[in-house]
């Protein structure tokens, strides 16, 4: 009996969600948005993993406009 072929690898993925109330974290948050995320993109690109991040604030998943609450 012939084997079955091997499946395609699965992609390589890193998604980090990032959780809090409204009212707190924001200095944190702005500092993974604009400075550390960047920074873990770079580095997942360069080894051929996709990055992503959610953060609550967006309101839509990867939207970057700030949520006004």
């Amino acid at each position: 009996m012939a084997e079955p072929p091997n499946p395609s690898p699965s992609p390589r993925l890193v998604r980090v969600f990032v959780s809090s109330t409204f009212r707190d974290m924001h200095a944190e948050r702005d500092e993974l948005v604009l400075r550390i995320f960047p920074q873990l993109r770079k580095l997942c690109e360069e080894r051929g993993v996709t990055w992503g991040e959610v953060d609550l604030r967006w309101g839509d998943w990867g939207i970057t406009r700030i949520c006004p609450l």
